[in-house]
């Protein structure tokens, strides 16, 4: 009998389930609309997930952040606070053993004008740019967002693709789908919510001429008082896909170099023409299209020069193109100007060998990538 009797009592231990820790903590502040909290007396770490009594109704909480003895608590937004006021001791509880649920995140702040939404992450879990998150609307319609930034672990999200954005609020609870992985396991997200960009770049060129013609004629025009000297350099038709995780970007471009002079009854143009393959090597690994970058463009090159005399005896004189090829590299530093739109300066180095005229060019650069 008394074997008997152990056994139940450890049977009954065996199929207990793990119990969960309570306690309770002061409400210092409540801020209804968007079902915010700030309390006092709660020791737990930002993003912990937490359940909270309110009124009766269990609410899914989370620790959105902690400053000195004030927390502030992010509760589901189908928690009602009518009740709760300034002053009241709420208990909650937390599982000892939690559950996959705390892959989710819940948001945190809404800014629909921008098509963003931000979520705090949690210490244990390691979100990357490109993780994906489904979101469900009020009457079950789902859409799945992915991460566009992230920055003091705060994710934000991009909901333009969501048809019911606008009815998007804090506290509605993201669903993890996939590119998550818990704090200590190795993940890294595909970063890009789209699979195409584009380029569009002005810039400033020293040039520099090897061949003897083209060095006397742009150095006898630069020594005329008469005459002006205009150029620009151009990245036309950017066009790059994703690979490698979204930290290279591979396509095509065509870049355009002008050199003119114009004044008295001469005008002169000499135009290079690169077009071919380009890369772009990011750095950042967190925030697709912020921080330093790379970048290197290789093709097929063409060389033309026009001189226009207004005289009586002038007229049009082409130079006949030339082909060959070009190589252009260099770095810079971008950052993001808008939520699909980045900001690129960079400093371009190029050679081209087109026929008998080999130019270098050093380029100052801002690009436009969308």
């Amino acid at each position: 009998m008394k074997n008997r009797s152990y056994f139940l009592l450890l049977l009954s231990i065996i199929l207990l389930p793990l119990p969960a820790w309570s306690a309770s903590f002061l409400v210092k502040n409540v801020k209804k609309e968007k079902n915010l909290l700030i309390v006092t007396g709660l020791s737990e770490a930002e993003g912990s997930k937490l359940t909270v009594s309110v009124g009766g109704q269990d609410c899914v909480a989370q620790v959105n952040k902690v400053k000195g003895p004030n927390t502030l608590l992010q509760l589901d937004f189908n928690c009602n606070l009518a009740s709760v006021e300034k002053g009241n001791s709420l208990s909650y509880t937390k599982e000892l053993n939690p559950d996959s649920k705390l892959d989710n995140l819940v948001i945190s702040r809404v800014e629909a004008k921008k098509h963003l939404i931000y979520a705090n992450i949690p210490p244990s879990l390691t979100v990357n740019v490109g993780s994906e998150f489904t979101i469900f609307s009020p009457d079950r319609n789902y859409c799945i967002i992915a991460v566009v930034s992230i920055s003091k672990n705060i994710a934000a999200l991009n909901t333009r693709k969501c048809s019911f954005e606008y009815e998007i609020r804090v506290g509605m609870p993201l669903e993890a789908r996939s590119n998550i992985s818990k704090r200590g396991r190795t993940g890294q997200g595909s970063v890009g919510l789209d699979s195409m960009y584009f380029l569009f770049g002005a810039g400033y060129p020293t040039i520099t001429y090897s061949n003897a013609q083209d060095k006397s004629t742009t150095d006898t025009l630069k020594s005329d008082s008469s005459v002006s000297n205009f150029r620009f350099a151009l990245d036309l038709l950017g066009v790059y896909f994703p690979i490698s995780n979204g930290l290279i970007l591979c396509g095509g471009l065509a870049h355009v170099v002008r050199d003119g002079y114009s004044g008295g009854s001469t005008k002169y143009e000499i135009y290079q023409i690169q077009a071919g393959t380009s890369f772009l090597f990011f750095f950042n690994k967190q925030r697709f299209g912020k921080g330093l970058f790379l970048r290197a463009d290789a093709g097929m090159a063409r060389y033309t020069a026009t001189a226009v005399t207004n005289s009586e005896e002038g007229g049009v004189s082409n130079t006949p193109a030339k082909n060959g090829w070009g190589a252009m590299a260099g770095g810079g530093w971008s950052f993001n100007a808008t939520d699909s739109v980045m900001m690129m300066g960079q400093v371009l180095y190029a050679y081209r060998s087109m026929g008998d005229s080999k130019i270098s060019t050093i380029t100052a650069v801002l690009g436009l990538m969308f």
